[in-house]
């Protein structure tokens, strides 16, 4: 088994490689003036070849789809998303909208035997792929880095499985905000447990901007101590609150905890069959 990655991705791949045993192959990488990517693996590769890459930014979308067409030449590719950038793009809200998840789901499919994600927002996206997808979720590798926490909490929802296996985890209670609608145009998040000297943990799979999690811990300000974890770190502005936890599917200065072992072992599972 041999290992290639878009340049975003080389550490997580790196690890990854180690800890299965296998080759990374090294690419060079060059961005023609007018923004064309090129790459050119520098060793040759066959058999089964593990391709990673994020769909974040959009030229690492390039990337990994060169990569995996010239993998597949001579060998069955398994496709590794650690971050599916257009998975909030999930369903049609407005007529005429495109549903990116879906849409780019038909486009990673090519070329892939089997494709492996890591959160994909919302699980179902799985079903905009013909090809079987598994989709890992860091419970433990966030666990592992929070172990203090009295409770586990997600700012909606939609992100309560996230909050609810972090939990599980640490043998704590679990729990989320409502958000509640105004108006046609104002929604509110409401949070009404008491957290008075406790110790909490704040989990979402996507910190983008950081607002929804400014407001939750704005609303949380009472507790003894508010930790945020992450899975995906895109960190687009300054962080007004701390500490945070995130995941190396994206690299940033906050990734503390890494996803290559799950991955790792989803790839020694396959390879063992």
């Amino acid at each position: 088994m041999f290992v290639v990655s878009s340049e975003g991705s080389k550490a997580l791949a790196a690890r990854v490689a180690q800890i299965i045993g296998a080759e990374l192959v090294d690419v060079e990488k060059k961005v023609f003036p007018d923004g064309e990517i090129y790459v050119r693996a520098l060793s040759s590769f066959s058999d089964e070849v593990v391709v990673i890459g994020n769909t974040y930014p959009n030229d690492s979308l390039i990337e990994l789809l060169l990569l995996k067409d010239l993998a597949s030449e001579s060998a069955d590719v398994i496709t590794v998303i650690p971050y599916y950038g257009y998975a909030r793009q999930d369903r049609r809200f407005l007529d005429g909208e495109c549903i990116a998840a879906k849409a780019m789901a038909s486009i990673l499919e090519i070329n892939s035997k089997r494709i492996i994600t890591v959160d994909l927002h919302k699980d179902y996206i799985k079903q905009y792929f013909k090809v079987t997808v598994e989709n890992l979720i860091p419970f433990k590798e966030i666990a592992d880095v929070c172990r203090d926490a009295d409770i586990v909490i997600s700012p909606d929802a939609g992100s309560f499985y996230l909050a609810e296996g972090v939990a599980e985890e640490l043998g704590v209670d679990a729990a989320h905000f409502d958000k509640k609608r105004i108006s046609a145009t104002e929604v509110v998040s409401t949070f009404d447990e008491d957290v008075r000297g406790k110790k909490v943990l704040l989990v979402d799979d996507i910190i983008s901007t950081g607002t929804t999690i400014e407001k939750a811990c704005s609303a949380l300000k009472d507790a003894e101590r508010i930790e945020v974890a992450c899975v995906h770190g895109l960190f687009l502005k300054s962080l007004n609150f701390s500490p945070v936890h995130a995941s190396d599917t994206i690299p940033s200065r906050f990734s503390d905890y890494t996803v290559s072992k799950l991955i790792a072992d989803s790839l020694l599972k396959l390879k063992n069959l």
